[in-house]
């Protein structure tokens, strides 16, 4: 839905400016695939909110936001989307909450890989045991801004990959040679066999 918003300002009292802002309109992604390749903002983000089996690719550089929260399958019926961030410089920003699947649906997935990277402020998987899942895989990044737990249910943490968390990590004692985990910004913190590393 876009929102118009004016705003007047003065300066002085005597002269005037009226410029009006724009929230972005949202995107319903149904019965198709979307590629993106050039940079591109919507506002709330539906991968199949309704239906089965949509697509949405982002690659070659462009960057994808969403400035609002984003669904890759949101309701009951929404099965079997994906969504893929690849190739070098590739984003996609989710500017709230990410949500992969539903409670009762499945096969909704979730990859990042070959340069690509999403960044989130909160990642919540529902329905893994159905087979929703988010992907970190080869050449990932992920970029979490809040609280993060590694061993969430439907997170699956290949290897190559590089994992940024802004807020506490959990759920990950080690960290594998091929992998890099980086603790970013001052409130952030990894808590690991009964101990919390603080940067």
């Amino acid at each position: 839905m876009r929102m118009n918003r004016t705003i007047l300002l003065s300066i002085a009292g005597l002269i005037a400016l009226t410029y009006t802002v724009h929230a972005q309109e949202d995107r319903l992604i149904e019965n198709q695939r979307t590629n993106i390749i050039y940079d591109t903002t919507w506002g709330d983000t539906y991968l199949g909110k309704y239906t089965a089996e949509n697509g949405l690719y982002v690659t070659n550089g462009a960057t994808l936001t969403s400035d609002g929260n984003a669904y890759v399958g949101q309701l009951t019926s929404a099965s079997n989307n994906m969504a893929l961030v690849s190739s070098s410089n590739s984003v996609w920003r989710i500017e709230k909450t990410f949500q992969v699947g539903a409670t009762n649906n499945g096969g909704n997935i979730v990859v990042v890989q070959d340069g690509g990277t999403i960044e989130l402020n909160n990642l919540t998987i529902l329905g893994a045991a159905n087979g929703n899942s988010f992907m970190l895989g080869s050449g990932g990044t992920l970029n979490v801004e809040s609280n993060f737990n590694a061993s969430m249910d439907g997170f699956i943490y290949g290897t190559g990959n590089t994992l940024k968390v802004g807020g506490e990590l959990s759920g990950l004692d080690s960290v594998e040679s091929n992998r890099t985990v980086n603790l970013t910004g001052g409130n952030a913190t990894w808590s690991f066999e009964g101990s919390l590393y603080t940067i």
